[in-house]
């Protein structure tokens, strides 16, 4: 017979307890608009170093995502990437999280204040 896949993921939630959501093109459409608003914010936050050193690209994506890569499979694809490729543009690849990663303390507290 031979087990069939199913249609759902577990996730644990805050307080413990396992729930089950079912993979709708709801939910992959917005955990790859997730993923993108990630990499979009990554990309913000390195701005001001990539606007003057584009070859920069691969290392600021890696040192700010790279806590994210287990979560977001995409992200993980474009981060296997920039470690295979960016190395041709820039000798520095970071091996451990090094940057501000995107959706950090700076964005919570600017939605606490209420100002987003």
């Amino acid at each position: 017979m031979g087990v069939e896949p199913t249609n759902q993921q577990t996730s644990s939630s805050d307080d413990g307890h396992c729930t089950r959501t079912r993979n709708t093109p709801e939910n992959d459409s917005l955990q790859l608009f997730r993923e993108l608003m990630l990499v979009a914010d990554a990309l913000r936050l390195g701005g001001a170093i990539l606007s003057q050193y584009p070859d920069m690209l691969s290392p600021q994506l890696i040192g700010r995502l790279l806590p994210e890569m287990d979560a977001n499979p995409h992200v993980m694809s474009l981060l296997h990437q920039c470690d295979a490729e960016g190395i041709q543009h820039c000798g520095i690849v970071p091996t451990y999280h090094c940057s501000h990663t995107p959706g950090g303390p700076l964005k919570v507290w600017v939605f606490v204040k209420g100002t987003i």
